[in-house]
């Protein structure tokens, strides 16, 4: 089959906070990343939700980000296991970009700098977690 394991077939910006952060504020804060992983009850679709919030203490700034990409599974994936596997690598590589693009877009309205958040390598962050388990 020449299809992709998974389609991606939307996403949705569950949650958006930007804020100017107030003297007191500047040193309570402190990067965070999560990301989550579900199948459907019926096994034909999955979710990909990130949470993110950054601090910018250079620019008295904060930003919270919660993204979800939706996915369907091709018909020969059949285990629930694998449909997790390709959604922690596959689709946390393409739901990614949408989180940076936003994080980016948003910050740079308010500032001359935009907020870049780095890269990541999931394939390599999946075997981690696997190591981990």
């Amino acid at each position: 089959m020449n299809d992709p394991v998974i389609k991606f077939e939307n996403y949705q910006i569950e949650k958006i906070n930007y804020c100017i952060l107030e003297e007191e504020d500047k040193t309570d804060y402190k990067m965070e990343f999560s990301g989550t992983i579900a199948v459907s009850d019926d096994e034909k679709s999955g979710k990909v939700t990130f949470d993110l919030m950054i601090p910018d203490k250079h620019e008295n700034r904060r930003i919270e980000v919660i993204i979800t990409g939706y996915f369907s599974f091709r018909d020969d994936i059949e285990t629930e296991k694998e449909k997790k596997q390709y959604l922690g690598v596959n689709g946390a590589a393409i739901l990614f970009p949408y989180l940076r693009t936003v994080v980016s877009m948003i910050t740079v309205l308010d500032k001359s700098e935009a907020i870049v958040f780095p890269t990541l390598n999931f394939a390599e962050l999946m075997k981690q977690s696997n190591k981990d388990d």
